[in-house]
């Protein structure tokens, strides 16, 4: 039985080891070396986000004794994808065992829920690659300071807030994940002493989609969810979209996200993370909760609204395309956090 005293204890212990894995890490992680693709001037830690991903994959263990098999599957997933991804930034692996891995990952973390509600396997199909897709685009998204802890703030703090009919096992990973995001964001605020790396965004996309398989059993709520991840949905599809249509290299790095020529107009790393913060908590939280508590199909109408803030943001920053000064800029040119 998970009581209010035990979740409170779990989240200060999430805090406590994030914090402290975050520490060991940035004093012996691989050094993220910038270059004509990267949002930051000067060589920093990577593989920060190993303390969310320890402490996610701690909690789904617990979940697993006392809740069983979707938190077992989930586990195991987890664990898969957070050690191929640390093996990843420390050592840079081939995109095909990558995307592997996020197969198999994502199928063990649905595919337990989703057999025990006798879900059409086309549909179940549809559903992992949706959890690969939410994998790789809260990866491509996490390319400033804080803004991938950021969002997964958003998600988290947004589902405890609106969803009150979540149970104790939901609200424990919620709480869990949100506390060792806090942890990290000390490290990772601008200018930030570490970075989260593949082993934190990717896990964070992974968990992320998993919890909205656990919570939302109608289309308000599912809608709600996509809501909260608005922003890194848009301008990942969007970045990726115009990418493909101009015949670019889609399987290459770029800096050609909204988020990254925000930064680069402000020379501010604050700048992007900012509008992340202030659309989250003063746009899709009241969308999100209207999508909730909409009749019939209106739902959409908040889903819409919450996507079509971000697209006019990818328009106005022409996400995707790429601008002479996209190609001329140096790490150099970008000198401040």
């Amino acid at each position: 039985m998970i009581t209010d005293s035990f979740t409170l204890f779990a989240a200060a212990l999430a805090f406590a080891v994030s914090l402290a894995c975050t520490y060991y890490v940035k004093r012996r992680a691989r050094m993220d070396i910038p270059n004509h693709r990267s949002s930051h001037h000067r060589p920093t830690p990577t593989g920060g986000g190993l303390g969310i991903s320890l402490c996610i994959s701690l909690c789904l263990l617990v979940l697993t004794a006392t809740n069983g098999a979707p938190y077992l599957g989930c586990g195991l997933g987890v664990a898969l994808l957070a050690f191929t991804s640390w093996r990843d930034d420390t050592h840079p692996l081939s995109p095909q065992l990558r995307l592997l891995v996020q197969l198999i990952s994502a199928s063990l973390a649905c595919l337990p829920l989703l057999f025990s509600i006798n879900v059409n396997p086309l549909w179940g199909a549809a559903v992992v690659l949706g959890i690969m897709w939410l994998i790789n685009l809260y990866n491509f998204m996490d390319g400033t300071d804080a803004l991938a802890g950021a969002q997964g703030l958003i998600f988290t703090l947004g589902v405890l807030m609106l969803f009150p009919e979540y149970g104790s096992a939901e609200a424990l990973l919620l709480i869990v994940t949100s506390s060792a995001i806090t942890a990290f964001l000390i490290f990772n605020w601008p200018p930030a002493k570490i970075f989260m790396g593949d082993v934190g965004s990717t896990v964070l996309g992974l968990i992320f989609g998993f919890i909205t398989l656990q919570i939302a059993e109608t289309f308000n709520q599912l809608a709600a969810c996509l809501i909260l991840l608005a922003g890194f949905i848009t301008d990942a599809s969007w970045t990726l979209a115009a990418r493909f249509l101009n015949r670019q290299r889609v399987w290459e790095a770029h800096r050609l996200h909204y988020y990254q020529k925000m930064a680069r107009k402000f020379a501010s790393h604050k700048a992007p993370l900012a509008t992340y913060l202030l659309l989250g908590a003063l746009v899709q939280w009241p969308l999100a909760l209207g999508a909730l508590h909409a009749t019939s199909w209106y739902w959409t109408l908040y889903l819409l609204a919450a996507i079509t803030i971000h697209a006019l943001l990818c328009w106005q920053y022409r996400a995707g395309l790429t601008d002479p000064k996209d190609c001329l800029a140096s790490p150099e040119t970008f000198t401040s956090n």
